[in-house]
């Protein structure tokens, strides 16, 4: 289990790198895949076993485009590195519409502990860490997401500003660019599960940061740093699971997303099919 600890540990290192600070942005509007929560084994582990599984996954999204209302450019302040805070972001992401991811997952079980991975497959190409007890009627876990994905964008950004000359006294005209990028994504979330013989119940929180980029696509190779960190959506997922002839599992449940600063609440729908071995 030291290796699956290692790349854990790397994963929660990625997750918390943000954006550089240069040039501010009046408006953008950034496409996202939907958040998918780990739901959990859903029943006990026999001991010192292997559980690899094949799922599929979709996600169901209302017309979901989230505005992120407390967002603001930022710039260094004096010798005392204080930041400054700057002009209101208007910003939304706009999640996509029935997103299906395929993944892979191994787990193993040592005693009390079971811990493994998964490859995700969709939109975005993530992995994923898993870790926690597995017991007769409970699990709990923490697990978290490195991936990359390539998704549109559109925002207007003052191209000759930066820190030394806000507020905007030297900017050059506002410039508006549409452009499809890659970037990372990660996030990390913890899970509980309660079940009984087939029957199960999740809950599952995760911090997701769909666009964890330090520049976007302007005009030049090069591209362009911004004045503000992509912010986090946090997801609640809630959800129930049933197995099938110990092979079949089928999930399905709501997440519940908002954005870091408890701002207006988004309700999309989960499930999934898998068949373990």
């Amino acid at each position: 289990m030291g290796k699956l600890t290692f790349w854990f540990l790397f994963c929660c290192l990625i997750f918390f790198l943000g954006s550089c600070s240069y040039h501010p942005i009046l408006k953008g509007e950034f496409e996202a895949e939907a958040p998918q929560n780990f739901v959990g084994v859903g029943k006990e582990l026999p001991q010192n076993s292997t559980l690899n599984g094949f799922t599929v996954s979709g996600v169901y999204v209302p017309n979901i485009r989230m505005h992120i209302d407390n967002l603001y450019n930022v710039y260094p302040g004096d010798e005392d590195d204080k930041e400054t805070k700057g002009a209101k972001v208007n910003f939304w992401y706009e999640l996509d519409k029935f997103p299906v991811t395929a993944s892979y997952t191994r787990l193993y079980k040592a005693g009390m502990v079971a811990g493994g991975f998964s490859l995700n497959v969709g939109k975005n190409f993530f992995g994923r860490f898993i870790y926690g007890l597995n017991q007769k009627n409970y699990e709990v876990g923490i697990y978290g997401d490195i991936g990359y994905g390539f998704n549109k964008s559109e925002y207007i950004y003052l191209p000759g500003c930066d820190g030394s000359e806000y507020p905007y006294r030297i900017c050059d005209e506002a410039d508006t660019i549409s452009a499809t990028q890659g970037h990372f994504v990660s996030s990390f979330g913890s899970f509980v599960s309660l079940y009984y013989d087939d029957f199960g119940f999740t809950y599952s929180p995760m911090a997701y940061g769909p666009w964890r980029a330090t520049n976007v696509d302007n005009h030049y190779k090069d591209g362009i740093d911004l004045e503000f960190d992509f912010p986090l959506i946090i997801s609640h997922y809630v959800g129930v699971s049933f197995w099938l002839m110990d092979h079949w599992k089928f999930t399905g449940g709501a997440s519940f997303l908002h954005a870091w600063e408890y701002e207006k609440f988004y309700v999309i729908g989960n499930a999934s099919v898998g068949y373990w071995f």
